[in-house]
């Protein structure tokens, strides 16, 4: 089970960097389109620019602003899943034992009390 809980977690976490990546993209597109005619008051109010182009209103420089808001958040949330999910499959990858007495890979940690810098812990990882 735990072997193929790994291939799903990276699943996901590539899914996820997809999802970041569409909202790093989107963000941009729709920043641009937001800087184009509109812009904010003294009392950060959304406003049309004065120099805006034909077919920019208030509503229009709100949905703009709502949206790449949320194109923000779906990219920042879809950033952090993938390192979460990656780290969760490396762990899951890490710690999974094999058939018998084998492992596919496993780490150890190792303290050492000697050398001219003190006590230091070392850590490897063996596949």
């Amino acid at each position: 089970f735990r072997r193929s809980l790994k291939f799903v977690s990276w699943g996901l976490a590539a899914t996820a960097v997809g999802m970041g990546a569409y909202g790093f993209v989107h963000n941009h597109t729709e920043v641009n389109a937001f800087d184009a005619g509109c812009a904010f008051d003294a009392k950060n109010v959304v406003m049309v620019a004065m120099n805006a182009p034909p077919g920019y209103s208030l509503r229009k420089c709100a949905d703009l602003k709502r949206s790449y808001e949320a194109a923000t958040t779906l990219a920042v949330v879809g950033f952090v899943a993938a390192g979460v999910l990656a780290v969760g499959g490396l762990a899951l990858w890490l710690t999974e034992t094999g058939t018998g007495d084998t492992q596919t890979a496993r780490w150890s940690c190792v303290p050492s009390a000697f050398g001219g810098t003190g006590a230091s812990v070392t850590c490897l990882v063996h596949f």
